[in-house]
Formats: structure tokens, C-alpha cells, sequence
């Protein structure tokens, strides 16, 4: 589903990436609630369509901070289950934004109303442009959750090996013979 990464923006390791994506997407989705939340509530002059897709992208983005919320609790506590639920969506997500960037272009091409050409094709751009850089984003949680699931494997493997013991009748084997 995702690449995979060692480092986040050739600088940081995965876990400061993690939680540098985790905090930006808290942001993030809560400008882009408050945004087209206040603009479904306060332009009652818009069309319907437009308030319609205002909403959706409003309930888009409350739900994106849940499960950012999320993200950002298992990426601080170390809690890799907790990163899976965001990925998911960052993904579904993204495949919907690049969707919507293909099928604006489409309608571009289409329509000759250069009035709302302009607005589309800013739209398409940052649509398209928001759906990588969360793609990559993605990819270093990830990179990042894999590496905490390893991690703990690692260490299940270690305590299990302190835990062992060699049994006494093994070590009085030479006493038998």
C-alpha cells in the first residue's frame, strides 16, 4: 500500500517524522474544518451544490482529527495499532483527492466558462498537490509503524531468550554417561 521509507524529508529519522506528520495533520484538518464548517454555516447565498460539498468536506476533515487524534497518541506513546486507522485513511483519501484532481481536469476541458476554469484548476492543484504530500506522509507512518512493530518483536525475543533455562537433568547429562 505504501512505500517504504528510512528517513522523513532526508533529514529526520521516522520517529520525529511521525510525529512532525501527527501534529501538521492536527492543523491541518482543523483549519480545513473550521473553514468550510463556517462557510456551510455562514454563505446561505451559495448554491446548494457548493454548500453540499462545503459540509461534506467539513465532515471529512472532523473525522480526519479523530483519527489524527489518534495517530498522534499511538506515534507519542509508541503505540503502533494506533497508526494503522490514519494510514488507512491517508490513503483512501488520497486516491479520492487524485479522483477528484482527474475528474475537475476533466470538467475543465469541458466547460468553456473560463469564469469558473480558474477556480477548478487552482482547485485541481490543490487537490492533487495535498493528495502526495499525504500519500508521502503515509509513507513515513508507515515506515515508522513497522519499525515499532519490529521493534517490539525484537524485544518479545529477547525476553523470551532471558526467560529460558536449561533444565537440571540436561546438565547432569555427563553424570548419566
Amino acid at each position: 500500500m505504501c512505500l517504504s521509507v528510512e528517513v522523513c524529508c532526508f533529514c529526520a529519522n521516522l520517529e520525529v517524522g511521525t510525529k512532525i506528520v501527527a501534529v501538521l495533520n492536527l492543523v491541518l484538518s482543523t483549519l480545513i474544518a473550521l473553514v468550510y464548517g463556517t462557510a456551510t454555516v455562514t454563505l446561505s447565498y451559495l448554491p446548494p451544490s457548493r454548500q453540499m460539498f462545503y459540509a461534506l468536506v467539513s465532515v471529512a476533515a472532523v473525522s480526519q482529527l479523530v483519527l489524527t487524534c489518534v495517530m498522534t497518541y499511538g506515534a507519542f506513546r509508541r503505540k503502533p495499532k494506533l497508526l494503522w486507522p490514519w494510514e488507512v485513511m491517508a490513503w483512501v483519501l488520497s486516491v479520492i483527492l487524485v479522483a477528484m484532481a482527474i475528474l475537475g481536469a476533466a470538467v475543465v476541458t469541458l466547460t468553456i466558462d473560463q469564469g469558473t476554469a480558474s477556480e477548478i484548476s487552482i482547485m485541481i492543484s490543490v487537490y492533487f498537490i495535498y493528495a502526495v504530500i499525504l500519500y508521502y506522509s503515509a509513507c513515513v507512518v508507515d515506515s515508522r509503524r513497522l519499525e515499532m512493530v519490529q521493534s517490539e518483536q525484537s524485544e518479545a525475543n529477547v525476553q523470551l531468550m532471558k526467560q529460558r533455562h536449561v533444565p537440571k537433568s540436561l546438565l547432569d547429562y555427563e553424570d548419566v554417561v
